[in-house]
């Protein structure tokens, strides 16, 4: 999978077709495929650079004018010193992240309940990464989806510091509802092709703190 190192995104860049176009060879693993204990330490794949641009598009898209994001002489004088990121930024931020490891890719079918703790303020410049075990998972009542419980935790390099505590529940599709994708092109072939990063990529960074 490409590597996005120090990638940059913009609320204000132009739609890549190959990110809003479902690609059946991306899927993810199905709610019967996960195991509880499964990790997706997504570092080096997918840290992102905050960028002031990134803070300010954020500010225009949910008309959060924090004079702590926005306003320079404002946050010089603040506690922080300098202007930093919005924590709901940063949550929608690590949602995205661990949507990019594809982990669920095209399983997923919503996002039930999220919990948010911040641990450390973000600046411009900062690089972040996003780190995640499944903590659980339920049957629930429906033969076609179950609930999927995540502990996730936002890190900064180079130090690897957490800034951000995330718990999170995703209903997923079981394989029992496969079906429907069928349509999309997720023939058997599809799926005894599958590699997943998660079960490929090298362990996590050793010593890594779990606040």
């Amino acid at each position: 999978m490409e590597s996005h190192v120090g990638q940059s995104l913009s609320a204000a860049a132009p739609a890549d077709d190959s990110l809003t176009r479902f690609d059946p060879r991306r899927l993810g693993k199905f709610w019967d495929e996960i195991n509880v204990g499964d990790r997706m330490t997504d570092f080096p794949h997918h840290c992102v650079t905050i960028t002031q641009q990134m803070i300010e598009d954020f500010a225009r898209l949910t008309g959060d004018f924090n004079p702590l994001h926005v306003d320079p002489e404002f946050a010089m004088r603040s506690a922080y010193r300098r202007r930093i990121a919005h924590g709901a930024f940063l949550t929608s931020l690590a949602v995205g992240q661990y949507y990019r490891c594809d982990f669920t890719y095209g399983t997923i079918l919503a996002l039930a309940t999220l919990r948010t703790r911040f641990l450390l303020p973000v600046y411009v410049g900062d690089s972040l990464y996003i780190d995640m075990r499944v903590a659980a998972k339920s049957e629930g009542d429906h033969p076609k989806r179950g609930m999927v419980t995540y502990e996730a935790w936002m890190r900064r390099v180079p130090a690897h510091e957490v800034i951000l505590r995330l718990d999170f529940d995703l209903i997923v599709l079981k394989l029992a509802g496969r079906k429907g994708l069928e349509r999309l092109g997720v023939t058997d072939e599809v799926l005894a092709a599958r590699r997943f990063r998660s079960d490929t990529d090298p362990p996590p960074p050793p010593g890594l703190a779990y606040p």
